[in-house]
């Protein structure tokens, strides 16, 4: 995966929390995906968006239309982009709706850590 420099990030406002009662009408991704874009604090259109994303715009343009997945090294700089944390905060749901700890999974992911380097 290729390092992409998203120097324009600096110059967002941090994204923002969506209303839970917003949220509560995703039921998959691509409506989280949706949601967030529809969320956007500029109205960028999807030929400046892609271009900001470093993507063609047929691609973003397939995303927002559910025939694409969004990029996983795409996702953090798609919410900046919109100003919204929509779809972190559908994952987030999800997780726990299957019952997965997130703090609990960083904290044994730091364990292993200290226990490697600690053998090493």
């Amino acid at each position: 995966m290729k390092q992409r420099d998203f120097g324009w990030l600096a110059e967002l406002k941090a994204p923002v929390l969506t209303d839970s009662v917003l949220l509560s009408h995703c039921n998959t991704s691509h409506d989280a995906i949706l949601l967030t874009w529809n969320q956007r604090r500029v109205k960028y259109s999807q030929a400046d968006a892609a271009a900001m994303l470093e993507m063609p715009k047929s691609h973003l343009s397939n995303i927002l239309s559910g025939q694409k997945y969004l990029p996983d090294d795409l996702r953090v700089p798609f919410m900046w982009l919109c100003g919204s944390l929509a779809l972190r905060q559908f994952e987030d749901k999800q997780m726990a709706d299957l019952g997965i700890d997130m703090e609990l999974m960083e904290a044994e992911r730091k364990l292993s850590e200290l226990k490697a380097r600690r053998a090493a």
